[in-house]
């Protein structure tokens, strides 16, 4: 085991791992750390819309692939991320090591719907490679992936390398866990659809739980829930500039009560609209006001749940709806 903060533990998303050109540039990234002396785990998600690639492909072969036949396919992306990556920052002088689900043993449990990393079989060796070498070395983890005892491949859900990273952080005893992606940290609206959306600097994990499971895809869910149960803090970070990003840890930040609102439709005439905010559980007249600046013919109704505030709206009307609520949660934050 590694004391905190001895190892570096770092995820970089499909975007991050584009190209060719994109993977080298997220190399010499992670080299300059290793250079430093820093031992390193990354963990690497497929290229691009690999992932997507992959399913569509078995979907012209058979529209019911079995979960473990589809599972196998899509597992692959991730490998071929680990070892690009591997020899990249070798041919940087880092020694670096690509590890997938096999030769790493990250043991698979069906938890619900779900399959969840419940043990690393080859977590010394791991450690080992770690500690042997002049300047940091760095293992190359496949994300998204595990293995059944029988060994059977299988894969985490959408945005599952999110919780192999976390899982390393934990196993490891890091307490803080970076994750590189094309945003450069959680902002109060997806500055996509509105280009005036702030940075959000700190959240604690209910908020960002609550965002997650609300249309902000940044994170993966299980991920923040294994976070807190550990408490690693995640440092959401841009792969294309060197900007801070958002951090999400036990603490947030108190002195904004309202975070972020996400959009997620429901349906072809319905959109959800929620206002994310540990202010929202506290102060009452805050959520009044927020209720009163959301009224409009397109509200169809309204639900508070505790740190979040849900609007349903007609669709036709939900930029035009997020945008007024925006507005509110700037004034707010000011």
């Amino acid at each position: 085991m590694f004391a905190n903060g001895e190892v570096l533990i770092q995820k970089y998303g499909g975007s991050s791992m584009g190209s060719a050109e994109r993977i080298r540039k997220a190399a010499a990234r992670i080299a300059k750390r290793a250079f430093k002396g820093y031992p390193m785990v990354v963990v690497v998600s497929a290229m691009g819309d690999t992932t997507d690639d992959l399913i569509s492909l078995m979907g012209s072969i058979t529209s019911n692939p079995s979960r473990r036949e589809l599972d196998s396919v899509m597992a692959t992306g991730e490998i071929v991320s680990a070892s690009l990556m591997a020899c990249a920052l070798s041919d940087l002088g880092i020694k670096a090591k690509s590890y997938n689900a096999f030769n790493l043993g990250l043991y698979t449990e069906l938890q619900g719907e779900d399959y969840n990393i419940v043990d690393i079989g080859r977590k010394q060796e791991l450690c080992d490679f770690l500690r042997n070498g002049e300047k940091g070395n760095v293992a190359v983890v496949a994300g998204f992936q595990g293995i059944t005892r029988e060994g059977d491949f299988t894969t985490l859900g959408r945005g599952g390398s999110d919780l192999t990273a976390v899982v390393m952080a934990r196993a490891l005893g890091q307490k803080v866990c970076e994750k590189y992606t094309d945003e450069d940290g959680i902002y109060t609206a997806d500055p996509r659809i509105l280009p005036d959306a702030s940075k959000v600097w700190h959240l604690n994990y209910s908020e960002m739980l609550e965002l997650a499971r609300s249309g902000n895809g940044i994170l993966h869910p299980r991920a923040i829930s294994t976070a807190k149960e550990s408490e690693i803090r995640i440092h959401v970070r841009s792969s294309f500039s060197k900007e801070e990003g958002s951090v999400i840890g036990p603490d947030g930040d108190r002195l904004i009560p309202i975070k972020s609102i996400t959009l997620k439709k429901r349906d072809n005439d319905t959109t959800a609209i929620s206002v994310v905010g540990s202010g929202l559980a506290e102060d009452s007249a805050l959520v009044q006001k927020l209720i009163a600046a959301s009224a409009g013919e397109w509200v169809k109704q309204v639900n508070h749940f505790g740190i979040r505030l849900e609007i349903l709206v007609d669709s036709n009307f939900a930029l035009s709806a997020i945008s007024t609520l925006h507005s509110f949660v700037v004034e707010v934050q000011q």
